[in-house]
């Protein structure tokens, strides 16, 4: 390794300790920036990464009862999934940046005990003991009774589960803070509010609205479509939103400015299966000088009707300018903020 010039203290690893806030177990992975993780125009980490990197890491830290997991979760009859999901990214990382990706337990719900609220945090590494926090997130999971087709209730944990969730649990019931998120977008001014919506936005017409048909490459063991999905409709219905506006911005190598996500919220009401149809709409949730808020809704459809809503989100972006070293907000481009104020309806 150290000949063909790899540094394994610095490039990979996992790690096991009792480093979390409330003297729990902390689980950390460390690996190299992808090149597929570098899709946003800078070529910087686009943010739908950490949700599938919440899910690597949440399954490789239960890797000890993998071996007795696997098994029951083949048999169709139980599942683990995902209730909500919440990220926070106060950084930015680029290709060949390492990134530390740690979990924890944080809570166990539920009168059958069966529910677990799961932090995450992921951090550049600057040097072998040195690091910058880039993002936090968290995700609400509950092990379930599969009871039809894309159906489940919650049930009580096998024994093995819940023996390995109290190991993993909290030693003290005070939550300490956890480590200051500061980073070049934790302060970002979006300045102003343009234009917020007063009542639900969901009562007024969407801004757009994009059909995606799901197949088993969406899919995962449970046989569901995997919760990382939503995050990846809801980055594409942007990006062709916008692209639709303004596609000059997006037709150039040399990238000054983009839209960056700052917060991505999502919850999970129902599932979704392979082959089915998802319709994921839009809408306006506030217009600001530098940013802009998005309201989604996601819909089980089937020959344009819909069926079933299958989940919700929020999403918190800016506009932003990028100069040597650094990342500052600026106006959003005039074609934006004028669809935007019109509320244009794109439909595909």
């Amino acid at each position: 390794l150290k000949k063909f010039g790899f540094n394994r203290d610095l490039l990979f690893g996992v790690n096991l300790d009792y480093s979390g806030p409330q003297k729990q177990i902390a689980f950390t992975q460390r690996f190299p920036v992808s090149f597929k993780s570098s899709q946003s125009l800078s070529r910087r980490v686009y943010f739908t990464n950490f949700f599938d990197w919440m899910g690597a890491i949440r399954e490789n830290s239960i890797y000890p009862i993998v071996n007795k997991l696997i098994p029951d979760i083949e048999t169709g009859k139980w599942a683990m999934v995902t209730n909500s999901v919440q990220l926070k990214i106060v950084g930015e990382l680029k290709g060949n940046d390492v990134v530390e990706s740690r979990v924890w337990l944080e809570n166990i719900l539920g009168n059958k005990g069966s529910t677990f609220d799961l932090c995450f945090e992921w951090r550049r590494r600057l040097s072998l003991n040195h690091y910058e926090v880039v993002a936090f997130g968290k995700q609400r999971v509950t092990w379930v009774k599969i009871t039809g087709y894309g159906e489940t209730a919650s049930e009580h944990l096998p024994e093995y589960v819940k023996i390995f969730m109290n190991l993993m649990k909290p030693q003290i019931s005070l939550i300490n803070p956890v480590a200051d998120l500061v980073g070049k977008l934790s302060e970002i001014n979006r300045g102003k509010e343009l234009l917020g919506m007063e009542k639900n936005p969901i009562n007024s017409p969407p801004l757009f609205e994009q059909i995606f048909s799901t197949t088993l490459e969406d899919s995962n063991l449970v046989g569901n479509i995997y919760f990382s999905n939503y995050s990846k409709w809801l980055g594409r219905t942007v990006d062709l939103y916008f692209y639709n506006l303004i596609p000059e911005y997006y037709r150039t190598t040399q990238v000054k400015e983009e839209l960056v996500c700052l917060d991505c919220d999502i919850n999970y009401l129902s599932e979704a299966m392979p082959f089915d149809k998802v319709s994921v709409r839009m809408y306006l949730g506030a217009i600001y000088e530098c940013g802009v808020d998005f309201h989604f809704e996601f819909y089980r459809t089937k020959e344009n009707r819909i069926e079933r809503k299958l989940a919700y989100a929020k999403y918190k972006a800016a506009w932003v300018k990028y100069k040597n070293d650094s990342t500052v907000t600026i106006g959003l481009p005039s074609q934006m903020v004028e669809s935007l104020s019109n509320r244009e309806v794109f439909k595909k």
